[in-house]
């Protein structure tokens, strides 16, 4: 079973300039995207996409996973939006459904990791390029995926976490 644990963590510094390359690299492939759906009604691939930012240096700032990560969220949002475009284009919709918009330039966003890049040790959480932060409590559980989310109090790290049942 997978249960969801959130902890708030407050304003980091290292955790802001994080979220702000993730936001960087989201809109540059966002805009890469939409060049491509405008000309040619088509969404890339994420191996296309991978490889036509595999030379950015907000992708190579970021730990490899998650960047990867980023550009599948977005791609995820982008494939939906096809899926509606294609439904308003056969007439199933009554409104254009909107595209994925880019974050405010000054704006951060989530920060993703697969579950094996954090190293657990006890209450202590280990995150390539962020370093250790520490947990109220100890994590009991396979974790699957943590995020630092943007909250109005800092941030929250989210935990997916695969339990023993």
């Amino acid at each position: 079973m997978e249960i969801m644990k959130t902890y708030p963590m407050g304003n980091e510094g290292r955790v802001w300039k994080a979220a702000r390359m993730t936001k960087g690299l989201y809109n540059k492939a966002n805009f890469l995207i939409m060049q491509e759906f405008l000309n040619n009604k088509r969404i890339v691939s994420e191996s296309e996409i991978n490889n036509l930012l595999k030379d950015d240096n907000l992708y190579k700032a970021l730990p490899l996973d998650t960047a990867k990560l980023v550009l599948k969220i977005l791609l995820d949002k982008w494939n939906r939006y096809y899926e509606s475009w294609k439904l308003w284009k056969a007439g199933k919709l009554q409104r254009e459904p909107r595209s994925p918009r880019f974050r405010k330039k000054n704006g951060l966003w989530v920060v993703p990791f697969e579950g094996h890049q954090v190293k657990q040790e006890g209450r202590i959480l280990n995150f390539p390029l962020l370093g250790d932060f520490v947990l109220p409590e100890e994590v009991t559980g396979n974790i699957k995926k943590a995020s630092f989310v943007p909250s109005r109090e800092g941030f929250l790290l989210q935990l997916r976490v695969q339990i023993p049942t």
